[in-house]
């Protein structure tokens, strides 16, 4: 599937006003979303016409082609290659890849998508490159929204309103939290109010917390992750959610929300 767009932006640079972006074969009909599912069932039997019913779950990543032209409609040099190649195909990992739509439409403002390149095919006329795709794949079947924080501070409450469109999940979010004097450091969602996140920190200490991946991060080596937590997690349900702060800390909730929009 290419990307129909008035330019996009790929880590951290946006596209050169001296390319555009094409499509070399017919255009799609149809967008890509990415949410394509599928089941987890038991096996049909002579007396099971109803299979049981485990579970769904996606097919794949989304997954979408960048097709590129010179904008004065001349061929590709060799520079060009070089500079579209080293930009998009340079690297490791999954990059925040966002998109200008055309004026008037605003399909993807706000949505930021994780795509790594797999995939680099010249369009040739000839002996005469013309173009140049590039294939991507996300991180994900669907984007998200760009980070969003709201601060705390130790003895208050913040609210936090989940905007996810996967409704039916918790969402996991990342804390940094630092204390300013040895505490006990508390943190609970008021939707759960038996699963209290404990933490115990010394002056200065400033701490990561992914609670999906379930890990905790000090730059400094001293939280000791046997002892100075109970392991416990903040999620998220949908909508508003209170968390309570407690201890003598200062730091922030970070969220970036899951966006089915496509591509």
């Amino acid at each position: 599937m290419n990307i129909e767009c008035k330019s996009f932006t790929y880590n951290g640079i946006t596209l050169s006003s001296e390319y555009m972006v094409c499509t070399f074969d017919s255009p799609d009909i149809n967008r890509e979303t990415g949410l394509t599912r599928k089941t987890n069932r038991g096996e049909l039997t002579t007396f099971r016409a109803r299979p049981n019913y485990y579970s769904s779950a996606y097919s794949d990543v989304l997954k979408f082609d960048v097709s590129l032209v010179k904008k004065d409609s001349s061929d590709l040099s060799q520079s060009d290659l070089d500079y579209l190649i080293e930009w998009l195909a340079s690297p490791l990992k999954h990059e925040v890849f966002t998109i200008e739509d055309y004026n008037g439409v605003d399909y993807h403002k706000g949505i930021e998508y994780f795509a790594i390149c797999t995939d680099v095919k010249p369009f040739c006329i000839g002996s005469i490159i013309r173009g140049c795709t590039f294939s991507f794949e996300c991180d994900s079947p669907y984007g998200y929204t760009g980070e969003i924080h709201t601060a705390f501070i130790g003895g208050t409450s913040i609210n936090i309103k989940n905007i996810s469109n996967e409704i039916n999940i918790d969402y996991y979010p990342t804390v940094h939290i630092k204390a300013t004097e040895k505490t006990d450091a508390t943190i609970v969602n008021s939707a759960y109010p038996d699963e209290v996140m404990t933490l115990k920190m010394v002056q200065g200490q400033e701490l990561d917390i992914n609670c999906e991946t379930g890990t905790i991060y000090d730059k400094f080596g001293l939280f000791d992750f046997s002892s100075d937590t109970n392991r416990t997690w903040i999620h998220l349900k949908h909508g508003t959610n209170r968390l309570t702060i407690q201890g003598m800390v200062e730091g922030y909730v970070l969220c970036r929300y899951v966006r089915k929009v496509g591509i």
